[in-house]
């Protein structure tokens, strides 16, 4: 963020503190590990891989290492803080918001202000600037400038998708996902990409093309997050 400082540490890419909550904080013991599924490639070829897990520090959890310290520290500490809030009330209160169709971000934070808003977006910008990184892809300076608090185009949007196909994971725990970033070369620079917590997904939009978009994406001016359905 800061193009200053070595990046010499890796973002979770599900926030540790709620990973914490979901397995606690120690090591997993011989027979209560994780299993993290992922495909290679081999020979050209995709094929299916895995890898067991011992504890929530695993790297399987993280980026690669794309921020300093103090940009992973001290400067982004509020909007970790305001993510903390908003992931806990997603989770424990997702019916009553997939029902109204939307996340208000007052009942996620009854004292919301713009600049806890303006939080809740930049840590989402700081998490896509990872994902983008990670995958050897440039952060375009627009997430850059939104980060450093310019004002900004809508050009990355979020919201809330509902899979139906995977309604019968009933256990947060037991499905998260990494979904890969996926772009349309017949448009101009965009991409898409999600974090699933079991059938919840915090879908991406970066100057995606609309016939692409699940529901209606939030660009961090307002208080309500759409809530939809993947069908």
């Amino acid at each position: 963020m800061c193009n200053e400082n070595e990046a010499k540490t890796g973002e979770h890419i599900f926030k540790h503190t709620i990973l914490h909550e979901m397995y606690g904080r120690e090591r997993f013991k011989k027979g209560n590990r994780l299993i993290a599924h992922a495909e290679k490639e081999y020979n050209g070829r995709k094929v299916a891989s895995k890898k067991t897990i011992e504890s929530t520090d695993s790297d399987v959890f993280k980026f690669k290492k794309t921020l300093c310290s103090n940009c992973n520290g001290a400067k982004s500490q509020k909007w970790d803080d305001e993510f903390d809030l908003f992931i806990g009330f997603l989770l424990s209160n997702w019916k009553n918001s997939f029902k109204n169709g939307y996340i208000n971000l007052k009942d996620v934070h009854p004292k919301c202000s713009k600049n806890d808003v303006r939080n809740l977006y930049n840590y989402f910008c700081k998490l896509f600037g990872c994902v983008l990184y990670s995958n050897g892809l440039s952060v375009p300076e627009e997430i850059v400038g939104i980060v450093s608090n310019s004002n900004y185009k809508n050009v990355l949007g979020i919201n809330v998708v509902y899979d139906v196909e995977l309604e019968g994971v009933t256990e947060f725990r037991e499905f998260l996902v990494n979904h890969d970033l996926t772009g349309d070369d017949s448009h101009e620079l965009n991409y898409r990409w999600a974090i699933g917590f079991g059938p919840i997904k915090i879908g991406f939009w970066y100057k995606t093309p609309p016939k692409f978009i699940i529901g209606t994406p939030w660009y961090g001016k307002g208080k309500r997050i759409d809530f939809t359905k993947n069908v």
